[in-house]
């Protein structure tokens, strides 16, 4: 079961990061690379990076292309992800792995 479970966990969690670079190349391009703000470009901030974390730092950092194009693309959490495919939300997993036999 824990085996299973583990599994499960790492072939989700690749699946996302499939996702996750999938949006990224879809908002560079839609942005015509323009996913920084001002700040998030003086910063070092790596683009890619706002797609995953908080959503204010995100926020903070996203150009106005980019957060104008969240509005039609929602920007996803890992979390959401796995309650999207019907499995565990993160904090549950360990739970669910000290239940198992």
């Amino acid at each position: 079961m824990i085996q299973e479970l583990l599994y499960s966990r790492r072939a989700l969690r690749q699946e996302f990061q499939h996702y996750l670079e999938a949006q990224v190349d879809a908002a560079d391009e839609a942005c015509r690379g323009i996913l920084l703000s001002t700040l998030g470009r003086v910063r070092g901030i790596d683009p890619a990076s706002l797609f995953m974390g908080p959503t204010a730092r995100a926020h903070k950092y996203a150009s106005t292309e980019l957060l104008e194009w969240w509005m039609d693309h929602p920007r996803i959490t890992f979390t959401e992800w796995e309650r999207q495919a019907g499995t565990y939300p993160a904090r549950e997993w360990g739970m669910a792995l000290q239940d198992s036999p």
